[in-house]
C-alpha cells in the first residue's frame, strides 16, 4: 500500500549536506510536494516550502521521505 502525505504526518527531510531533519507536514500539494516544519538539531524550527519527494530529486538526493521502519 502506497503512503500518501497528510497534514500532521512525520517525514524526514534529506538536506544537500547529508543531514537528516525530522519534520511535520503542514500542507500537501500532491502526493510528492509538501510544506513542513522541520526540527533542526539545535532545537529550532524551520519552515520548508514546496519540498518534493526525494525520488524526484535526481542526483542530489534531497527532499522529503518517510522515516525508515524497523
Amino acid at each position: 500500500m502506497k503512503q500518501i502525505p497528510t497534514i500532521g504526518r512525520i517525514v524526514i527531510i534529506h538536506q544537500p549536506d547529508g543531514e537528516q531533519i525530522a519534520a511535520i507536514v503542514t500542507k500537501v500539494y500532491d502526493e510528492n510536494c509538501i510544506n513542513c516544519s522541520g526540527f533542526l538539531p539545535n532545537g529550532n524550527v524551520s519552515g520548508f516550502s514546496s519540498l518534493n519527494h526525494r525520488s524526484l530529486s535526481g542526483e542530489n538526493n534531497t527532499g522529503w521521505d518517510w522515516p525508515e521502519r524497523n
